[in-house]
C-alpha cells in the first residue's frame, strides 16, 4: 500500500470519527472547536398601525468558519387577530455550497377553541437540547426551517409551541459535506414573548465539531490555515497578519455578520498591520487569499 493511500485512509478514517457527533456545550481540545460567543438578540418584526411595520433584527451563523452564512434566526411579523398575538420565530438552513445544511426538528402541534370550532396548530419544532446531551444521527434532521416559537392567538383561547422558555437551550445543526456529517450547535437563551408585542431571544454563542471544516477544501489549505496567523484576536485597532516566507503577500478582505464586505481585497505582506479602528464592534470573518489558498478566520473587533 502506497504512503499517499495510507495517509488519504487515516485522514479519513479521522474525518468520519470526529464528525459522527458533538456535546452541547460542552469544548473538549480533542474535537478541535472553541465556541464563538456573539451575545446578539433576534426579535421578529411587528406592526404598529394599520400601514407600519418594526423591522425585525435577524442573525445568520457560519457555523464553520469557511465565510459562507449557514443558518438564520429571524422571525415573522407579528399580527393581531381577535384573540391575541399571531407570533413566530425559526431557525433556518441557508442554500451554499455545502451539500446539505440541516437542523434537527420534530412535528409538534396544539389545539385551541373560538367557540364554535376546535383549531389545531402544526409545526416543524426544532429540537432543542440541553448542556451535556449529545448530538449525532440519532435525532430527526431536516433541510426545512424550524420554529423556536410559534403562535396562534396567543391568550387563553389561543396555543402556542416553544421548545425552551428563559433558561438557555441549544439548537441542533448538520452539514453534509459528501458522505461526511458534521454536528453543531447554536446556544439560545432568553425566550421572552410574555411582555412585547413582537418575540426574541439571544444567541449567546455555536460551535461545530471541526472548527476548521471547509467542505471541498483540499489537505494542503487545511494544512496552510495553521501557517497563516491573525492577530491580536480580539483586537480593537490593528490587525496583523503573518505567513510562510515563501509567499510574498496575500489579498485580505474582512466580512461582517450579515455577509456584507467591509474591507474589500487589501492586498498585504507578512507581518504587515491592517488598520480597523474604524469598523464597530462585532465578529468579523477574515478571508486571506493568495495563489493556491482561501482561508477563513474568525475576528473579534472590540
Amino acid at each position: 500500500m502506497s504512503r499517499l493511500l495510507i495517509i488519504c485512509l487515516v485522514l479519513f478514517i479521522k474525518l468520519n470519527g470526529l464528525a459522527q457527533s458533538i456535546t452541547a456545550g460542552i469544548v473538549t481540545t480533542n474535537d478541535n472547536y472553541v465556541p464563538l460567543v456573539v451575545d446578539y438578540t433576534v426579535r421578529s418584526s411587528y406592526s404598529t398601525g394599520p400601514s407600519s411595520t418594526t423591522p425585525g433584527i435577524t442573525y445568520s451563523v457560519d457555523i464553520n468558519n469557511d465565510g459562507e452564512l449557514d443558518f438564520e434566526i429571524s422571525g415573522g411579523v407579528t399580527k393581531m387577530g381577535a384573540l391575541g398575538f399571531y407570533r413566530s420565530l425559526w431557525v433556518k438552513p441557508l442554500l451554499g455550497t455545502i451539500t446539505s445544511k440541516q437542523v434537527a426538528s420534530s412535528i409538534k402541534s396544539c389545539t385551541y377553541t373560538n367557540n364554535p370550532y376546535t383549531y389545531t396548530v402544526t409545526a416543524a419544532m426544532a429540537n432543542m437540547f440541553n448542556g451535556g446531551d449529545l448530538i449525532d444521527s440519532t435525532t430527526t434532521w431536516d433541510t426545512s426551517p424550524a420554529y423556536l416559537y410559534t403562535s396562534q392567538y396567543a391568550g387563553p383561547n389561543g396555543c402556542s409551541l416553544q421548545n425552551f422558555y428563559s433558561a438557555p437551550a441549544y439548537i441542533g445543526v448538520r452539514l453534509i459535506c459528501g458522505n461526511i456529517k458534521f454536528y453543531g450547535w447554536i446556544k439560545v437563551k432568553n425566550l421572552n414573548f410574555a411582555t412585547t408585542p413582537f418575540i426574541e431571544l439571544q444567541v449567546e454563542s455555536y460551535a461545530i465539531n471541526k472548527s476548521t471544516f471547509i467542505c471541498g477544501v483540499g489537505i494542503n489549505e487545511q494544512s496552510m490555515s495553521k501557517n497563516v496567523l491573525v492577530f491580536p484576536n480580539p483586537t480593537q485597532n490593528f490587525l496583523n497578519i503573518k505567513f510562510p516566507e515563501d509567499i510574498s503577500s496575500v489579498t485580505i478582505s474582512l466580512t461582517d455578520i450579515t455577509g456584507k464586505i467591509v474591507i474589500n481585497d487589501k492586498i498585504i505582506a507578512s507581518g504587515e498591520s491592517l488598520n480597523i479602528s474604524y469598523l464597530s464592534k462585532g465578529l468579523y470573518t477574515v478571508i486571506i487569499k493568495a495563489k493556491d489558498f482561501t482561508i477563513h478566520k474568525k475576528l473579534v473587533k472590540e
